[in-house]
């Protein structure tokens, strides 16, 4: 296999490089699949003298050349002609090794002997040229071993893992509206987090429901709380203030400025005069200021809009 170091802990490799053979759609019977002529690992766990091991470049750059035959629509290959050359970047960003945990009900007694060894790696899959979205995914990858269970064979299950995330997200970015809307149920936060970003994009107000339960959920994480947020927002159905509100009285804090700059941003009566509540009597006088700035904010977009408006 070609391949160089272009940095202390970079290695790339080209459709050009024996990897070709073992990745050729020729062998696949593919047609019309988009060529990926370039691959750029980056380990940083090699720059990490904590780091308890270091991973083979060759059975990684392997485990790449696997994965990579299973992206529906792509082939590692040289571009024909006028065709948009793809990358394929594959970033570790750490290893890890410490003492084994019990996992869900797994019985304490049988992780005598075993570690609790870790890595993390990302991929994104972007094209050369403008024109075409790109596709991201990440993954830490964690289990209980034994200690002979290599950190390379751990990155080549992560590799094979990460690669069905990767799929899954190409999936996504094409789905109808009832799959966003059933990836909301998703057991994966990540798979739930891409589809409220697409919904925000697109702007689906099917998806409003399911937000505000989610909004709703105290034993929800608050990132996810939060994303759902940023979608009402983007969607801009007024009918989710009351839910922006009860969610205000039910949640600490720290959640309350996000949610009132959100209530602002969609506006209406309701949200006017929550925020004039809350800016008159909160007992926390940084989220009464919050509050204050959301209302002159909403307030100024008002009067611009009654400006703007035709008589």
């Amino acid at each position: 296999m070609r391949a160089s170091r272009t940095t202390l802990v970079r290695a790339s490799f080209w459709a050009s490089s024996a990897l070709f053979a073992l990745t050729s759609c020729q062998l696949r019977g593919c047609e019309d699949a988009k060529p990926i002529t370039y691959v750029d690992i980056l380990d940083r766990t090699l720059a990490d003298e904590t780091a308890p091991a270091r991973l083979d470049r060759k059975q990684l750059e392997a485990a790449i050349a696997a994965g990579m035959k299973q992206i529906p629509g792509f082939e590692f290959r040289n571009a024909r002609g006028q065709e948009t050359k793809w990358q394929l970047d594959v970033r570790v960003g750490l290893l890890t090794e410490r003492s084994a945990i019990p996992e869900g009900e797994e019985d304490p007694a049988t992780l005598e002997g075993k570690v609790r060894r870790a890595v993390m790696i990302g991929m994104r899959l972007h094209p050369l040229a403008a024109g075409e979205r790109e596709y991201a995914a990440e993954l830490l990858h964690a289990k209980n071993v034994d200690p002979s269970f290599t950190f390379d064979q751990l990155a080549a299950e992560a590799v094979g893992e990460l690669i069905g995330e990767l799929t899954f997200a190409m999936k996504l970015e094409d789905a109808d509206e009832a799959t966003l809307l059933a990836t909301l149920d998703d057991a994966d936060e990540k798979r739930r987090l891409g589809a409220m970003r697409l919904i925000a994009q697109n702007q689906i107000r099917a998806a409003v429901p399911k937000l505000s339960e989610i909004v709703r959920d105290e034993e929800e994480k608050q990132r996810v709380v939060l994303a759902a947020i940023g979608a009402l927002v983007a969607i801009g159905d007024p009918e989710a203030v009351p839910v922006l509100i009860d969610a205000g009285r039910r949640r600490p804090p720290s959640y309350l400025a996000q949610i009132l700059f959100a209530i602002a941003q969609l506006g209406g009566r309701d949200a006017k005069g929550y925020l004039f509540t809350v800016q008159s009597g909160y007992p926390d006088e940084a989220l009464r200021e919050v509050a204050r700035q959301a209302l002159e904010e909403l307030e100024a977009r008002e009067a611009q809009q009654l400006k703007t408006s035709p008589p």
